[in-house]
C-alpha cells in the first residue's frame, strides 16, 4: 500500500509538471501570435527587424541570465564569508583556553604601559642597528583567562648633526638613513656631540585579567 501511494504521488507530481509546462506553452504561443508585428531594433551598428514577441522574449532571457549571474556571484561571496567565519570560529575554539571559566557579568581589567628611554653613549660604544624582544604569559589551565605581553625595541643610532638654533639633532641609522628629531630639553644639546651614539628603547606592555563580578560568590 505504501509503495502504491509512493508511485501514485510520483505520477501526480509528473502530471502537475506537465500541466504547468502545457499552460506555459499555450500562453507563450498566444503571446507570440498577439505580438507578431515586426519592430526595428537600433543596435548602433546594425538595425535588425524582428517580431515584437521575440524581442520581448530576448529581453526577458537576458534579464534572467544577468540576474542569475549576479545571484551566483553573491552566493559565492556569501559562501566564502561563511567559510571564513567557520575557520575563524574553529581557530578560536582551538587556541583560546580557559574560556569555560568565563561567566556573564565577569569584569575585564586591561592595563597598558608604554615608556621611552634615551641613553647617550660615547662614540662607537655599541653596534648601530635595532633589536627587539617580546614575552608572553598566560594563565594556567582551569583558571580565569589572563595574560600579559611585553615588547621592547631598542635602536642604536649615531648623532650626525646638531642644530642648536632649531633645537634638533639628526640621527643616522645603521644603513645610512637619517632622521631629524626635535629635542624636548634643549639644554641636553650641550651634553652631546656629533659622533656620539644614542640608544632609544621603546617598551610596551599590556595585561588582561578576568575577575568575578562583585557579589557573584
Amino acid at each position: 500500500m505504501a509503495l502504491f501511494d509512493c508511485i501514485l504521488g510520483g505520477i501526480t507530481l509528473v502530471l502537475i509538471k506537465l500541466l504547468f509546462l502545457l499552460v506555459f506553452m499555450i500562453v507563450g504561443a498566444s503571446f507570440a501570435i498577439i505580438n507578431d508585428r515586426p519592430v526595428v531594433v537600433d543596435l548602433y551598428f546594425i538595425t535588425p527587424e524582428m517580431p515584437l514577441s521575440l524581442l520581448l522574449l530576448l529581453a526577458l532571457g537576458c534579464g534572467i541570465l544577468l540576474g542569475g549571474l549576479a545571484g551566483m556571484v553573491y552566493f559565492m561571496r556569501v559562501k566564502k564569508e561563511n567559510a571564513d567565519l567557520k575557520r575563524k570560529t574553529r581557530l578560536v575554539s582551538e587556541e583560546v583556553k580557559n574560556l569555560p571559566q568565563v561567566e556573564v557579568g565577569d569584569q575585564v581589567d586591561v592595563a597598558y604601559y608604554e615608556s621611552v628611554h634615551v641613553e647617550v653613549l660615547g662614540p662607537e660604544q655599541a653596534e648601530p642597528g635595532a633589536t627587539a624582544m617580546s614575552a608572553l604569559e598566560t594563565a594556567e589551565p582551569g583558571q580565569k583567562p589572563a595574560g600579559a605581553m611585553a615588547t621592547e625595541l631598542s635602536v642604536v643610532a649615531t648623532i650626525d648633526a646638531i642644530n642648536k638654533d632649531a633645537e634638533t639633532v639628526t640621527l643616522k641609522g645603521a644603513e645610512g638613513n637619517t632622521k631629524t628629531v626635535k629635542v624636548r630639553n634643549p639644554a641636553n644639546l650641550e651634553k652631546v656631540a656629533v659622533g656620539d651614539q644614542v640608544m632609544i628603547t621603546l617598551t610596551r606592555a599590556v595585561a588582561v585579567n578576568f575577575t568575578e563580578a562583585p557579589g557573584s560568590e
